[in-house]
């Protein structure tokens, strides 16, 4: 799914504080330029301001994703981060360490596609409790194994788990992945 084009940094900047050491974004008072779409501009500025300003921003779904409402669009926040503090669009963006909701600006990396996957937790139905590595019945030994680009490559048949985490391990050295990649998942 392509991500929405983002506001511009001065729209963000406006109605929007964020803070890079927190990750936090509040939403700031807005002037009545924004609410010129309803019948009563000004009421509806004056109500806005009274329930939101100074307040957290956007919510967190059921992803642990903060997203955050803008003109009737949900932005994700650390898209928003992004651009507010570096003001471009970022292709994806990497959550180094691996806490979707952490938005701090040093936790956050703009990446391509495939480096993003690079820094995947472990999946929940793993039951190997090591990405790459499961147990093949039919040989009777652990097999090992990566995505190397578009290919899966396979790194051999093991009859000892341990040698077979190894070998997936080396190959995730070889090929650049992130050293968090297949952590355990953060609990959301």
């Amino acid at each position: 799914m392509k991500a929405l084009k983002l506001p511009s940094r001065d729209a963000l900047n406006e109605i929007l504080d964020y803070d890079s050491s927190t990750g936090t974004f509040r939403w700031k008072r807005r002037s009545v330029k924004w609410f010129l779409e309803g019948h009563n501009p000004v009421s509806y500025c004056q109500r806005w301001n009274k329930r939101f300003a100074g307040k957290v921003a956007g919510n967190i779904n059921a992803h642990g994703y903060r997203r955050i409402v803008i003109n009737g669009r949900g932005y994700y926040a650390h898209r928003l981060a992004w651009k507010i503090t570096y003001g471009e669009e970022p292709k994806y963006i990497d959550h180094i360490d691996g806490q979707f909701s952490n938005n701090c600006i040093l936790n956050l990396r703009s990446v391509i596609r495939r480096e993003n996957q690079r820094n995947q937790p472990t999946r929940s139905n793993n039951t190997s409790g090591v990405v790459g590595v499961s147990w093949a019945g039919d040989r009777r030994k652990w097999h090992a194994y990566i995505l190397a680009g578009d290919n899966r490559e396979t790194l051999g048949y093991f009859k000892n788990k341990k040698d077979a985490i190894t070998a997936r391990k080396a190959a995730e050295v070889k090929y650049g992945f992130h050293e968090n990649h297949g952590r355990k998942a953060v609990a959301r």
